[in-house]
């Protein structure tokens, strides 16, 4: 009979300590669960996160480069315009000259 109760003794200790990991194993996936949760959302922050900077950056520089251009065209149209304005006076020098040449050996 004693042996009998030792051996209940000790399947009732092990079933204790069987329990007892099996509820310690559990409390740790349950937090290993919410961490795994907790850095997916991270992760999917982060992902807007960078998507939203790219976009905005994109269309910063989008934005620096339509200044950039329309101010080379400014520029190349006041270059273009100036050279003409040059071209004309000069054209209307050598013809003055030419009939300044004209006149005198006339």
């Amino acid at each position: 009979m004693e042996a009998l109760s030792f051996t209940f003794g000790v399947l009732a200790t092990v079933a204790v300590i069987a329990i007892a990991v099996l509820v310690v194993g559990a409390v740790k996936v349950l937090k290993m669960q919410n961490k795994i949760d907790s850095l997916e959302r991270w992760i999917s922050d982060s992902d807007n996160a960078i998507h939203s900077r790219i976009t905005a950056e994109a269309a910063a520089l989008q934005r620096d480069l339509e200044v950039n251009i329309k101010e080379l065209v400014d520029r190349t149209d006041n270059l273009n315009s100036y050279i003409d304005s040059r071209l004309d006076k000069l054209s209307s020098k050598l013809i003055t000259s030419d009939a300044k040449k004209t006149i005198i050996n006339g």
